[in-house]
């Protein structure tokens, strides 16, 4: 998980600066959830983490409320934001997400080994578990 959209950056007096397609508030929420990712070790309180924010009706204000849902501090996610090491992180999700290749056109944008094998809606269609067993032949896979 990478957020960063189709935001495009800019660095002014040191500085980094977003333009993101959706505003300021996803710009910020981008942040937030780079922090998040930073911040949390353990796999599945992130996917919880990232869940509950993007389930908002307001994804870049949802942090600390996610955050107490689940007994987690926030406040490493806060010190992150404003020491600018969220800034950094969104950059370089910007810088990751702009090297793919193909190119992003669109989001959420899925690679699974750094390769783009679906489009979001393809992968809706066929069902992620039914893709993974049908593409990578686990033995798991054999009970289904």
């Amino acid at each position: 998980f990478h957020p960063y959209g189709f935001a495009e950056t800019t660095v002014v007096d040191g500085e980094y600066q977003f333009e993101c397609q959706h505003g300021e508030r996803e710009c910020y929420g981008n942040i937030v959830q780079a922090c998040t990712i930073a911040h949390t070790a353990d796999q599945d309180t992130l996917v919880s983490l990232i869940t509950c924010m993007m389930s908002s009706a307001a994804p870049d204000q949802a942090g600390p409320a996610c955050f107490t849902q689940l007994n987690i501090d926030y406040q490493p996610v806060m010190d992150c934001i404003e020491s600018g090491e969220g800034a950094q992180l969104h950059a370089d999700y910007g810088e990751n997400q702009n090297s793919l290749t193909p190119r992003p056109d669109n989001v959420p944008w899925i690679n699974i080994g750094k390769e783009h094998m679906l489009e979001y809606w393809e992968l809706e269609e066929y069902g992620l578990l039914q893709f993974i067993c049908d593409t990578f032949e686990l033995s798991a896979c054999a009970d289904m």
